[in-house]
Order: structure tokens, then C-alpha cells, then sequence
């Protein structure tokens, strides 16, 4: 058929096999989360251009981590 896109399963299997468990891969985002936090806590440079920035970071990742435990919770239920 034409126009129609074909995905390599494997390929994107192994791509995210690299992230390790949801489990892992939550606990590197708090871990990162943390780090950024940290950083913006207590460095001494004026970093009023990047407030948004960060702010908006930490909250992809917050929601990017609650989705793969809202995806956990699903799954054990099944």
C-alpha cells in the first residue's frame, strides 16, 4: 500500500530496553528532577533568563514520570 510506514519493532525494543524497567527509568527522572532543583537552589548566577525553562523541564519530567507510573499501576491490574 502506498504511503503506508512499516517500524522496525525490534530495533525501537532495543532503543528502549538501553532505559532499563519504568521502575529505573522513574527513579533516573527523580534523580535528574533532584539534580536540576539543586542546581537552581543554590547557584549564585543570575539565572532569571532560565526560571521558565527549568520550571517547564522539571514539569515534563514530572508528568513524563507519573504517565510511565500511571502505565505500571495499569499493567498490574491486568
Amino acid at each position: 500500500m502506498k504511503g503506508e510506514v512499516t517500524y522496525n519493532w525490534r530495533e525501537l525494543q532495543n532503543y528502549f530496553d538501553c532505559f532499563g524497567s519504568p521502575k529505573e527509568v522513574m527513579a533516573k527522572l527523580d534523580r535528574v528532577s533532584v539534580v536540576m532543583t539543586q542546581f537552581f537552589t543554590t547557584t549564585t548566577q543570575d539565572i532569571n533568563y532560565a526560571t521558565m525553562d527549568l520550571k517547564d523541564s522539571i514539569d515534563f519530567l514530572s508528568q513524563l514520570r507519573f504517565a510511565i507510573g500511571e502505565t505500571i499501576n495499569t499493567s498490574d491490574k491486568v
